[in-house]
């Protein structure tokens, strides 16, 4: 039976092939990254840079080990898919489970459902996320990150006792 909270907390999706709709929730980075053997880094000033070297070293070691790779999938989709289950295992698969095998072609769309869904703060849905629009608020129009305008040179912060 789905939490009360269920509904703030995970996100239905359906899936362009199959067409089955599956209830996604959040995974954590940190466990992420624990289960597949990689130290998370911390939230520093460096952490895009981190992120990027990180990623790269990911996509390396997944196009040599496809067990690594298969991993990765494993875990997102184990943690990330709240209903129906997906099935993993061989053999008879439970009725109210999805074989995995049968899911190849929606595969990419989960994770990259999951993905977006984990990166994106609780309650932040109309804030900027890299070059989509943002809101301003009930009713206001849409913002593009375009129209904001960083300042021409210099610190244009107010100087200390002015």
């Amino acid at each position: 039976m789905p939490s009360k909270y269920s509904a703030q907390l995970q996100k239905t999706v359906k899936a362009p092939f199959s067409g089955i709709e599956f209830s996604i929730r959040r995974i954590s980075f940190g466990e992420y990254m624990n289960d597949l053997g990689i130290m998370p880094i911390q939230s520093t000033p460096g952490v895009q840079a981190g992120l990027a070297e990180m990623n790269e070293e990911f996509k390396q070691k997944a196009a040599a080990d496809p067990v690594f790779a298969a991993r990765a999938v494993k875990f997102i989709l184990k943690s990330g898919v709240a209903s129906p289950k997906i099935f993993f295992g061989d053999g008879d698969c439970p009725e109210e489970e999805v074989p995995f095998d049968d899911l190849a072609p929606d595969t990419s769309f989960l994770i990259a459902q999951i993905s977006e869904f984990s990166s994106k703060p609780l309650g932040l849905e109309n804030f900027f996320f890299g070059d989509q629009p943002g809101n301003t608020g009930p009713g206001g129009e849409a913002l593009r990150p375009a129209t904001v305008e960083p300042p021409s040179e210099g610190n244009h912060s107010p100087k200390p006792g002015s």
